[in-house]
């Protein structure tokens, strides 16, 4: 009778001394060749550890195959292909028994149930494939503490962005577009404009070869690593993963950072602020009046769409209609071309960007501009040394009473950098679109290109827009019933 066989290849991340998969399944394939058995499916697990107890797909459907009593034989490079913990090894024998299956090994012993002595044999070598597993983990982590402990950089496995794959090398358009993005978070922008912005715009990917998310972004510029320091993540006993609310700070590292330390405690402050919306769901905003008209009853209107009788979609804007005794309107999507052509209308006028520039800036002079940046600096910083001390207190480092006095040290100080940023800004609100405006000499060319955020924040400084009720049964857009307001 024709044995039906299967063959099964693994390899886990530590590739010293080890076949690889595709050898596995070479020297598998000859020894069922010379077994005169019949293949019936090859299954391969890469970069997968058996010890660590992480799901295995191919080795899932193995076992679904043995007990399908699909197989008569398994060809493997050696058992601990297989299985690397006692517990494991003897489900794995015990299923073999059960449905008189054999497994060949290459190197190394096999499982034979027919044979009273394969179970001792087999509970050994998964004693010593275990303990193996426990020691080169441990020999793993050691390295990595040391090489995090000495600052020297991470190397193998995916590479930081910003750095090449020996860890000190600096790529100049990826560290750019980060030293970029960290501005633009301290500016006011959002993840997601940055990352449309920046990395959408200059075809940079992140280093798993996908697109740049918000999320991703965010856990870039809050690494360490791209501040030129060391960390280290011990692993969870209770998971056996390393996480990243678990990673320590062990100092400078020996590559060169990409984010400055001053830059790298405001983006802490600001991404780490709780009131800040790190997992966004939903689509992106497209349309830049979207909150910013106001129906009659005194809500915002936001984009909607309906399907006409013809197949075809209707956008419009309305409210939300939360209050069901209001007087509530909708109107077309028109509205989009319409404030458009008003604002670049007015925007073509001499004094409009002057006006605009002033209505953006704290101050005019650049001595006050400065002044104020560095009272922002100034007040991020010392924010991030009150989280800093907080952590201290939490880890046992501070007692409580140092706590407190240090504390109300830097409340004053924070109090202080409030009143004199009050005074600089009391005339005029700051917005980060000062900057661009003030380098945009073609209008227009600005408003085609600028984000959907960056026409929503200007079109609501501009002006009001307040959306008036319409002829009742009229179907067309009525222009009369959009009343701006200028600020």
């Amino acid at each position: 009778m024709t044995l039906r066989a299967a063959i099964y290849a693994r390899i886990s991340l530590d590739l010293k001394e080890e076949a690889g998969v595709k050898r596995q399944v070479y020297l598998a394939t000859k020894q069922a060749e010379a077994d005169e058995a019949s293949l019936v499916a090859t299954y391969v697990d890469n970069n997968i550890s058996a010890f660590s107890g992480e799901f295995r797909p191919e080795y899932d459907k193995l076992i679904k195959s043995i007990e399908a009593d699909e197989l008569d034989v398994v060809y493997v490079y050696a058992l601990d292909r297989l299985t690397r913990r006692t517990k494991d090894t003897l489900a794995l024998f015990e299923l073999c028994e059960r449905y008189n299956v054999r497994v060949r090994a290459n190197r190394g012993y096999d499982i034979d149930p027919s044979d009273p002595a394969s179970r001792l044999t087999i509970v050994i070598l998964g004693l010593i494939a275990e303990q193996e597993s426990i020691d080169r983990a441990a020999r793993i982590r050691a390295a990595y503490e040391d090489r995090a402990r000495t600052g020297r950089p991470k190397t193998g496995g995916r590479r930081m962005l910003g750095y090449g794959v020996d860890g000190m090398t600096v790529i100049d358009d990826e560290a750019q577009a980060i030293r970029d993005a960290a501005q633009m978070v301290l500016a006011g922008k959002t993840l997601r404009e940055i990352v449309r912005e920046i990395f959408h715009a200059r075809d940079i990917q992140s280093t798993s070869g996908r697109e740049m998310s918000p999320q991703t972004l965010r856990d870039i510029l809050l690494n360490p690593r791209v501040r030129g320091i060391s960390t280290f993540n011990p692993t969870d006993p209770a998971t056996g993963y390393r996480l990243i609310k678990d990673r320590q700070i062990l100092g400078p590292g020996t590559w060169p950072a990409i984010i400055d330390e001053a830059t790298g405690e405001n983006l802490d402050v600001v991404l780490r602020d709780p009131a800040r919306r790190s997992h966004h769901s939903g689509n992106a905003p497209t349309r830049y009046l979207a909150s910013v008209l106001t129906c009659t009853c005194g809500d915002p209107m936001y984009s909607r769409s309906r399907r006409r009788r013809d197949g075809s979609m209707q956008r419009f804007y309305t409210c939300k209609r939360s209050n069901p005794g209001g007087k509530h309107v909708s109107i077309g999507a028109e509205i989009d071309e319409l404030i458009e052509r008003v604002i670049l209308a007015r925007m073509a006028e001499p004094d409009a960007l002057r006006v605009i520039q002033q209505a953006l800036a704290p101050a005019e002079d650049d001595a006050a501009t400065d002044e104020l940046q560095h009272l922002l600096a100034d007040r991020n910083a010392l924010l991030a040394r009150r989280e800093s001390i907080e952590e201290s207190v939490i880890a046992g480092n501070i007692d409580v009473d140092t706590f407190g006095r240090l504390e109300n040290k830097i409340a004053k100080q924070v109090a202080t950098i409030e009143v004199r940023l009050a005074e600089l800004t009391a005339v005029h609100d700051a917005d980060p679109l000062a900057a661009e405006l003030a380098d945009a000499s073609n209008f227009p060319e600005w408003w085609e290109g600028a984000s959907v955020q960056d026409k929503r924040r200007l079109t609501r400084l501009l002006m009001e827009i307040h959306i008036l009720p319409g002829r009742a049964g009229a179907k067309q857009f009525d222009p009369s019933r959009v009343q701006v307001t200028w600020k």
